[in-house]
């Protein structure tokens, strides 16, 4: 005669079924919060990189050519900065560093008294930063040249973003004069 319920072993089978239905969700619940992180992560740098180029173009916009009495230009490319001479509230010189060993790109303002700010976080989890200066030929107007500086920020995921921007064009008779 049969009872009503179930057999240990139909027990068993099915507290079994059941783990490996809880540890294959919990698995998957895990790996989808992670991939959540990361790609939350990776807007957050593509913002803040987004934002430091912004500045440096606005920091270019304001630039002062030919203003000082040197006749010293406006942008000085180092290895592991950029120093742009601007009018940002007053005469001042703004210079963004990578600090290779933090990761991290910063701002640094020193006005004309020779006043220095302390520097200023832009992005973290920065990789390399390269600040590269070049002429390129304008063949309709053989006389002139545009002057290109491109900035690439690496992280070290090895995603990038990349800008170049226009400094003004060159006269190259007056360069030949010289």
């Amino acid at each position: 005669m049969k009872r009503p319920g179930l057999t240990l072993i139909e027990t068993l089978i099915a507290l079994s079924l059941l783990a490996m239905m809880t540890v294959a969700v919990v698995s998957w619940m895990v790996s989808s919060q992670r991939l959540l992180c990361d790609a939350s992560g990776a807007a957050r740098w593509n913002a803040a990189t987004a934002a430091a180029l912004q500045l440096i173009a606005d920091d270019l916009t304001a630039a002062t050519e030919g203003d000082s009495d040197d006749g010293a230009s406006a942008v000085l490319v180092e290895s592991d900065s950029l120093q742009i001479r601007t009018r940002d509230v007053g005469a001042c010189t703004v210079r963004y560093s990578l600090d290779r060993g933090a990761g991290q790109l910063t701002r640094q303002r020193t006005d004309a008294s020779g006043s220095t700010a302390s520097p200023r976080l832009l992005v973290g989890n920065v990789a390399d930063w390269t600040v590269a200066q070049s002429t390129t030929e304008d063949v309709a107007a053989l006389d002139n040249a545009d002057q290109i500086l491109t900035i690439a920020i690496t992280a070290s995921d090895g995603s990038s973003a990349i800008r170049s921007f226009r400094l003004g064009t060159v006269d190259r008779r007056r360069e030949l004069r010289r």
